[in-house]
């Protein structure tokens, strides 16, 4: 097996048809469509995915039942049961461009198996990137280099070799855990810390609808922030957050002068949050210990195939 596709899914059937279908139309030359696994794990207290799969026969899928909410949990679930060479994680709402596969292999077989690849997110409707991507490709070798928040979850790829290394996602750093988010970053973050390196590559392309931050729901925008703060308290970065937050303010300042409020209570809204991610992450020994044997937990069959 090639590629181990892990899918967290929850709430969604017509955005993760559209993802199986891109899959389905990949334009492959190095490998086939036989050689790529989807490992699909469903967080519905309905039928909607079985229902859903029969459309998509012709792809190679395992649909997992995950016991408990979490996006690392059900990840972590994923990659017990993955068996390709490399693995990725997309979500059931973003969809792959015709070459994304082929590319990725290409990529991995030039890099290496000691090498990442985090790709860029687009909004296939308007072609705007989600993030201010650079225009040519980047190494990452530290852990505090601030390009590693280049890496949206949908956009890595790992050789098998690091995924087991890094072993598994933090489950409080994401959607549904106690932090909101960030649990791709961390996991990118503590496979720089192994010695292993990532690479920026603008040719290879996930798309995903555009986030906007202004029209967002305040929960989820919460959410993103204190899992910004978390991680960066986790992890020591402590300028690159300090130059996050002054930058926020700026912005805040300068939406209320120009008597945008919705700006103005989105910047407010982002700042706050990450303050008390930040203020409220726990680093203590006892803490790190915690979050040790809740890793090593994810080692123990968690999950059942459906029947």
């Amino acid at each position: 097996m090639i590629f181990s596709l892990i899918v967290p899914t929850i709430h969604r059937t017509s955005e993760l048809s559209r993802l199986l279908t891109s899959i389905e139309r990949q334009k492959l030359r190095s490998f086939s469509l036989k050689d790529v696994e989807i490992i699909i794990v469903d967080q519905n207290s309905d039928d909607r995915v079985a229902r859903l799969l029969s459309d998509h026969a012709m792809l190679t899928c395992l649909h997992l039942r995950a016991p408990a909410l979490g996006q690392s949990n059900a990840k972590n679930i994923g990659i017990q049961h993955a068996r390709g060479e490399y693995i990725a994680f997309p979500d059931d709402d973003c969809f792959y461009d015709p070459h994304t596969l082929e590319t990725a292999y290409k990529l991995h077989l030039k890099l290496g198996k000691r090498v990442g690849l985090f790709g860029m997110a687009s909004d296939y409707e308007t072609g705007s990137a989600l993030l201010r991507y650079p225009s040519h490709k980047r190494w990452i070798k530290s852990p505090k280099d601030g390009s590693v928040f280049l890496g949206l979850q949908i956009c890595q790829f790992y050789p098998k070799d690091i995924v087991n290394h890094v072993k598994c996602f933090d489950n409080e750093l994401c959607s549904g855990g106690r932090w909101g988010s960030g649990e791709e970053t961390d996991f990118a973050i503590r496979a720089l810390q192994l010695g292993y390196t990532i690479q920026f590559n603008p040719e290879l392309v996930v798309y995903h609808p555009f986030l906007n931050a202004s029209s967002m729901p305040s929960a989820k925008l919460q959410h993103y922030g204190k899992g910004f703060g978390a991680l960066c308290k986790k992890h020591g970065l402590t300028s690159y957050f300090l130059r996050k937050t002054l930058k926020q303010l700026a912005g805040l300042l300068y939406y209320l002068f120009r008597l945008n409020s919705s700006r103005a209570n989105t910047c407010l809204n982002l700042l706050k949050s990450r303050l008390i991610g930040y203020l409220s992450y726990d680093t203590s020994p006892d803490s790190t210990l915690t979050y040790k044997l809740q890793k090593a937990d994810t080692t123990r069959p968690v999950c059942q195939k459906d029947r």
